[in-house]
């Protein structure tokens, strides 16, 4: 587990967590944590993944550097509405 900040979640990292409808989500990062200036909120952008798939480092590293990813899979995440801890690999 990770604490929810900016040094928690990093690009490259696969996290797991509880969003605002209590779904569980599997997310890659592509960007660091950052603060929105207009609104305060801590945010950061990810590609939702299966949660059943069989992730190495090896499986992860090549997915993150895959420039053929579908676009609607990318979505902005707000870390207030994260309703547990965040799990992390990698």
């Amino acid at each position: 587990m990770v604490p929810k900040s900016k040094s928690g979640i990093r690009p490259g990292n696969l996290v797991f967590f509880k969003y605002r409808s209590g779904e569980w989500v599997a997310v890659l990062a592509v960007s660091p944590v950052m603060k929105d200036a207009r609104t305060g909120n801590r945010l950061f952008t990810g590609f939702k993944v299966p949660l059943d798939g069989d992730y190495t480092p090896g499986s992860l590293t090549s997915l993150y550097k895959n420039k053929e990813l579908p676009k609607e899979n990318y979505r902005t995440y707000v870390l207030n509405r994260i309703k547990s801890p965040v799990r992390r690999i990698k």
